[in-house]
């Protein structure tokens, strides 16, 4: 700690950080055409050392890291060893690191151990703890995870405010109201609130947000993207204090690459030019924003549009799909497609079919009926209708699991094609829905 005498610092600056998840193996990389798999992988490092670089750079008083310092169990010492170079650094700029652990980081799932610089102080696992920093008038109280799956609510059993200094409260939580995502040492906000704390830095959301503004209750997010669904910038908070009063916290990104979801529509009038050409400008758009950082971009084609017949025969679509990256590849190595999914539409009626009488009409009003009935997000889910496709859908997602090993999957390693998720099921039967129109087309056109 910087030597203030005896006197108390009445101004001073921290770094909220969250979810680094050092070394992410991130599986499945390698599957992907053309991936940039050592750029990816090394980006959970360099993001963590940007974070370093940050902090040294803007002279905080301490940094917060609110749990998942690492994505599980080291292969070897290697991670912990580099980890250990970057708290050196902060050491060196005698800037104090305060960090719980969370579920990917628990006390049981590292089994080694290493000895942190004196200037790291991890919390306790066995009950929450306060740790006073004098000189700066500051607070901290906070509790890691001694294992994996802890369900207990840890907030509601963290020490109350101290009264004449600024309170921290640092916690890896799922909060209730952020959907989707493990429930982790799970809490409420009126828990949070009721300690008076003057600031909560949370962790385990990796989607940056503040939930409660005054006094701030935040999740950082995490320092980089892993995979395409957490798209967008990265980083941390730099926290202000001011006389025991926050007076700022201003997001500073610190990721080395970004994911991004391209939505691209097209027309009854547009084609092949036309994708190719919006895909170029939406791209370089995308590189703007990233700032001289890779974007890793997957592609959504959508649209009523006489391409549609190409993305139908196999050699066309992969044809196209070439053309696609070949693109992308223009713009000096700036953006990957990490994948492009078509859901064009014929240049058909749809409506006209759908009123008709016949076999064709009725097939596109059930199948519209399916997928509205087994939206994730109806308040009453039709459990007849789970219970009639989980019959149907058996022998196939048998042979799925079966065929795991040759089929692809998403960045972080999960399967690409899961129907057990009524979201997968949503998707698939669009799909089904989409290969049927094409079938009338044909049908049409003999």
């Amino acid at each position: 700690m910087r030597d203030t005498g005896n006197m108390t610092k009445n101004h001073f600056r921290f770094l909220h950080a969250a979810d680094p998840h050092i070394d992410s193996p991130l599986r499945g990389l390698s599957d992907y055409e053309g991936a940039p798999v050592d750029e990816i992988r090394g980006a959970t490092r360099r993001a963590f050392a940007a974070t370093v670089d940050l902090a040294i750079a803007e002279k905080v008083d301490f940094v917060l890291i609110a749990g998942d310092l690492f994505d599980g169990p080291w292969e070897d010492y290697s991670t912990a060893l580099w980890t250990d170079g970057q708290f050196h650094r902060l050491h060196q700029a005698d800037i104090p690191v305060f960090l719980v652990r969370g579920n990917h980081d628990a006390a049981s799932r590292i089994e080694h151990s290493i000895s942190w610089p004196e200037n790291v102080h991890v919390f306790d696992s066995a009950a929450a703890e306060t740790r006073r920093l004098e000189s700066l008038n500051v607070t901290l109280h906070g509790q890691s995870y001694a294992r994996a799956d802890e369900t207990n609510d840890l907030a509601k059993n963290y020490p109350p405010r101290i009264e004449g200094c600024f309170n921290i409260g640092l916690l890896h939580t799922s909060l209730s109201g952020f959907e989707g995502h493990e429930r982790y040492a799970p809490t409420s906000l009126a828990t949070l609130l009721s300690h008076r704390y003057d600031y909560w830095a949370l962790g385990h959301v990796h989607q940056r947000t503040v939930v409660n503004e005054s006094p701030p209750v935040c999740f950082s997010g995490n320092l980089q993207g892993r995979h395409i669904r957490e798209t967008g910038e990265k980083g941390v908070f730099l926290v202000e204090v001011r006389d025991g009063k926050m007076v700022g916290h201003e997001f500073r990104a610190v990721d080395q690459m970004r994911w991004a979801a391209l939505d691209i529509e097209l027309s009854p009038e547009e084609d092949e030019a036309d994708l190719l050409e919006k895909l170029e400008a939406e791209c370089n758009r995308l590189v703007r924003e990233a700032d001289g950082r890779l974007v890793a971009v997957r592609v959504s084609v959508s649209g009523t549009t006489p391409l549609h017949g190409k993305t139908t025969r196999p050699q066309q679509l992969a044809e196209l799909t070439a053309d696609m990256r070949k693109t992308a590849n223009r713009l000096r190595g700036d953006v990957w497609l990490e994948k492009v999914l078509f859901q064009t539409r014929p240049v058909i009626d749809l409506d006209e079919i759908r009123d008709a009488e016949g076999l064709q009409g009725e097939l596109l009003r059930l199948t519209d009926d399916w997928i509205h009935r087994i939206d994730p997000s109806r308040e009453t889910p039709d459990d007849e209708l789970e219970r009639r496709l989980d019959e149907w859908l058996k022998p196939f997602e048998t042979w799925l699991v079966k065929q795991s090993h040759k089929l692809p999957k998403n960045a972080d390693g999960t399967p690409l094609i899961d129907l057990r998720d009524p979201e997968s099921r949503r998707q698939w039967l669009a799909e089904s829905q989409r290969i049927l129109v094409n079938a009338l087309m044909t049908d049409a056109e003999k």
